[in-house]
């Protein structure tokens, strides 16, 4: 996974034969490049570079408020900043960084603190010391005022909208130590949806530190954005704020995301598809995939359980449009699905006939009126011939209660002077054939005393019978796994 290192360049982050603080800095180290670049008989060194001292460099020192001029001889060019920063950024990544951005001012009217010369003595000595190429060594050319933090915030918000592959970095190391306020800052602010590491060399010290309280400030901003939708089952909307987040290189985090929205569509084998390239860590994630595995073959119970958990989720977040609906799909699903199991024959319309329902109904002394049975597998219809089929063939455990608790949903109350059912909620709203609104106030009134929360009490209690392997949901399972990863990453070592 790529990373790079984004550093301020400033006056402090050259010493010249032990000078600092030039009078003319710009020219100065214009003089020193030029001398690095003939290359002739100079060594690297660990702090810089050693040269013989046959060049002559004119030095002007600023000495209590006045300029004075030197003739020396070059002999020493230290980076004592830089150094230490690129050391500890080695360490932490165990590697090389793959890219290095140096950022340098030179400004329109010309002044004599500007740093982009230094910019380019560093980028020399990291292509000759570190051997990286000078491709991956990139110095940003800064022509606005350095000491004016709007200026800065422009450029700087400029800069990370036209490098959106640092967004894909595992991290980014900033140097916040060189460099005046009004560019750290909003280097600082800039960068806050990236993976970053914010590093400094505190004053006298020649060992690097990060700045955590900045990378935890940032990474808990994200985190408690991205924890909130996970709560409200709104995974791609998760995944979207993490992709642009500092989160937006951890691969195990925006993988479930994805495995979740897909699951949330219904489609399980993109879903499983998705978990198969994670690491497999977690005993929650196995089994996760094992289910998936189920739902991609359309094995008929999972797809019930399946439904019976969307609808608990929606009413969960207060989707009661999504819901309800959901809620009507679950149960016809379920009828034709047990008329299979109690039958053996499936309802399936082949050629405008569903002709195993119908030779089923033929063949049936005890169905009286078949004529209102043949070619129409309606719910109501359907949980006649299952009490049908209960009663005159084998018991069907459990089908009186599912039977009460649909008419339950079905049964009209007075709302208002009007006779609706949760039924009407349904065929009544934007998921059938109107535009009713539906609010948990009107639910209530239609399924006293509790609501959405006794639906989903009743239809629990109603199919404990079929289904014996229903557990917690399962997208809350996942869900604190996701929270748990967040929180992991937010307060990282």
């Amino acid at each position: 996974m790529a990373n790079a290192l984004l550093y301020v360049v400033g006056n402090s982050d050259v010493k010249i034969n032990s000078h600092q603080r030039f009078g003319d800095f710009l020219n100065t180290t214009r003089l020193v490049l030029g001398i690095l670049k003939r290359g002739k008989e100079r060594e690297i060194a660990d702090e810089g570079y050693k040269l013989s001292g046959k060049d002559k460099i004119q030095i002007s020192l600023e000495i209590k408020g006045a300029k004075q001029n030197y003739n020396e001889d070059l002999t020493t060019i230290e980076l004592p900043i830089f150094i230490p920063i690129m050391k500890w950024v080695m360490r932490d990544c165990h590697k090389k960084p793959d890219k290095i951005y140096l950022f340098g001012t030179k400004q329109k009217t010309r002044r004599s603190q500007d740093t982009i010369y230094t910019a380019q003595i560093i980028g020399l000595f990291v292509n000759e010391k570190y051997k990286i190429p000078f491709e991956n060594i990139i110095v940003e050319k800064i022509e606005e005022l350095p000491f004016d933090y709007d200026q800065m915030a422009d450029y700087f918000i400029r800069f990370f909208e036209q490098n959106q592959d640092l967004k894909k970095n595992v991290i980014n190391y900033i140097s916040l130590t060189a460099g005046i306020p009004a560019e750290t800052t909003n280097i600082a602010l800039g960068s806050m949806d990236l993976s970053v590491k914010y590093l400094y060399l505190p004053r006298g010290s020649k060992e690097s530190k990060e700045v955590k309280l900045l990378s935890l400030i940032y990474r808990q901003k994200y985190a408690s954005i991205i924890q909130e939708l996970i709560k409200n089952y709104q995974y791609g909307s998760a995944l979207d704020i993490a992709l642009e987040s500092p989160y937006g290189s951890n691969f195990q985090l925006l993988t479930l995301l994805e495995a979740m929205r897909r699951r949330i569509l219904f489609d399980f084998y993109g879903a499983l598809k998705e978990c198969r390239k994670m690491h497999i860590v977690d005993q929650a994630i196995r089994n996760l995939m094992n289910n998936l595995a189920d739902l991609s073959q359309m094995n008929g119970q999972k797809i019930l359980e399946e439904l019976i958990y969307r609808v608990e989720l929606s009413f969960k977040k207060k989707d009661y449009l999504e819901g309800i609906a959901l809620l009507f799909s679950l149960t016809d699903n379920f009828l034709q699905y047990q008329f299979k199991a109690s039958t053996g024959k499936k309802i399936e319309k082949i050629n405008e006939e569903f002709r195993e329902l119908n030779q089923f109904i033929s063949e049936k002394s005890y169905i009286k009126d078949k004529e209102k049975y043949l070619n129409n597998p309606s719910r109501p219809n359907l949980r006649e011939l299952l009490s049908l089929v209960s009663k005159n063939e084998l018991p069907i455990e459990g089908i009186e209660k599912i039977n009460s608790f649909i008419n339950r949903l079905e049964r009209p109350e007075n709302v208002g002077g009007k006779k609706i059912s949760i039924l009407d909620l349904r065929n009544r709203g934007p998921y059938a054939h109107g535009n009713m609104g539906v609010t948990e106030e009107l639910i209530k009134k239609i399924y006293p005393p509790y609501g959405a929360d006794g639906i989903i009490n009743d239809l629990n209690n109603s199919l404990k019978t079929f289904f014996t392997s229903l557990t917690t949901n399962p997208f809350d399972v996942i869900n604190d796994i996701l929270l748990r990863w967040l929180e992991v990453k937010m307060y990282d070592k």
